[in-house]
């Protein structure tokens, strides 16, 4: 008998490994690197899940921030992504998870860091070019459904969110954009795309103001968007934003082709 609790404590924590590894036994991830040209790489995740069905999937397309630049093709799925390709998640909601990762020394979106403002009409970035052709490449795939593809990001890709949308304002049914900034006079372009702005109002590495300004002139341009600002909250807001109460749920309502929801 003096063996049980040792075996219990064994037991519990054979339990809390297989819970935790059952994320990937519900899908696959795919690891690969997209090159449009000899002089051009973006390195991706690909998330399917075990889907039943002839039922086309959405596509979540995941935006990390500054600190997951590289090439290891593991980082960028740090935050949010375990949450969105979790039981939790794809139970009720199955969908294709795609996390590409920018490379060192560039950015989602063309920005001015030290004045914390998109470069309003600049050129889009190499890494933002690659992105929406490796996006419109996988739109081809039969098991995507082309009117629910949603863009998720944080700080860095917070930016990069907005950037994507109004270069491709009728490529997504929705946006997510986490303490980044908007291109402000861009916004109209992409008025009916529903967005769900967040950040924290003690976020000292962006500065919250750049959110609420997206939020007024957003809806000033006619656009459907909600916006949570938590108090006393810092920069690393991106886990409780995507559990925030009743988010997924309108994430996965949104519908681009027979009028958004």
């Amino acid at each position: 008998m003096k063996w049980l609790p040792y075996l219990v404590f064994c037991f519990i924590a054979l339990s809390t490994i297989l819970s935790s590894c059952s994320t990937y036994k519900k899908g696959v991830i795919n690891t690969k690197i997209y090159s449009p040209s000899s002089k051009s790489n973006l390195p991706y995740q690909l998330f399917y899940p075990k889907h039943k069905g002839d039922n086309r999937l959405p596509l979540i397309v995941f935006l990390h921030g500054s600190g997951e630049r590289g090439n290891d093709n593991v980082k960028q799925s740090v935050h949010v992504v375990p949450y969105l390709i979790s039981d939790e998640v794809q139970r009720d909601n199955p969908c294709i998870v795609l996390a590409p990762q920018c490379p060192e020394g560039e950015s989602w979106s063309p920005v001015d860091r030290q004045n914390w403002a998109p470069k309003s009409g600049e050129s889009a970035t190499e890494s933002m070019n690659n992105l929406i052709s490796l996006i419109k490449k996988l739109k081809e795939n039969k098991q995507v459904d082309p009117n629910r593809i949603y863009i998720i990001g944080l700080s860095m890709g917070g930016f990069g969110t907005f950037d994507a949308l109004s270069r491709e304002p009728l490529l997504f049914a929705a946006g997510t954009p986490i303490c980044g900034g908007a291109d402000l006079k861009s916004m109209v372009n992409y008025a009916s795309t529903p967005l769900w702005i967040f950040h924290g109002d003690k976020d000292e590495a962006v500065p919250v103001k750049l959110s609420r300004e997206a939020y007024v002139a957003f809806k000033s341009s006619g656009g459907a968007v909600n916006y949570t600002e938590y108090e006393n909250e810092g920069h690393g807001i991106w886990e409780k934003s995507v559990r925030e109460s009743g988010y997924i749920d309108w994430l996965f309502s949104q519908y681009r082709g027979k009028g958004i929801r």
